[in-house]
């Protein structure tokens, strides 16, 4: 039980540590609206209105949603956990596309992202393991 603890705290301080980069870090911030707006401009199913938005306050979405990760180490409800895959998953968009092709094996910060959007699936489902099992105790 306290490796679960201790395994949640590294990855909220990580994902905290990501989204703290997204919001304050200028050269981040700089590649991640240009990334932002090289998605935004493919996407024609999105309204002009919000991609205007979306451009405008893109990466602070994407940083609040990092920050529910703080939530995580102490609450074991997965309502909590799902905006910070949400968030995960849309930086892996916005970093890698277009996903044209399989990513390279040298492509470090690509294979570093799935595996932290893994592992905190898998601290998901050990969490609603862990849930289940008391209940049945």
């Amino acid at each position: 039980m306290a490796l679960l603890f201790v395994g949640k705290l590294l990855i909220a301080v990580g994902l905290l540590f990501q989204a703290y980069l997204l919001y304050d870090d200028k050269a981040s911030a700089t590649a991640f609206d240009a990334r932002l707006s090289t998605v935004l401009g493919v996407a024609d199913f999105i309204p002009a209105d919000i991609k205007v938005q979306l451009r405008e306050h893109g990466r602070l979405i994407v940083a609040a949603l990092l920050s529910f990760s703080v939530l995580t180490v102490f609450v074991r409800a997965s309502i909590l956990k799902i905006p910070v895959l949400l968030g995960l998953i849309s930086l892996l968009v916005i970093r890698h596309f277009p996903f044209i092709a399989v990513p390279s094996f040298r492509d470090q910060t690509f294979w570093e992202l799935v595996a932290i959007i893994g592992g905190y699936i898998y601290l998901l489902g050990a969490d609603s393991c862990c849930k289940s099992k008391n209940k049945t105790t």
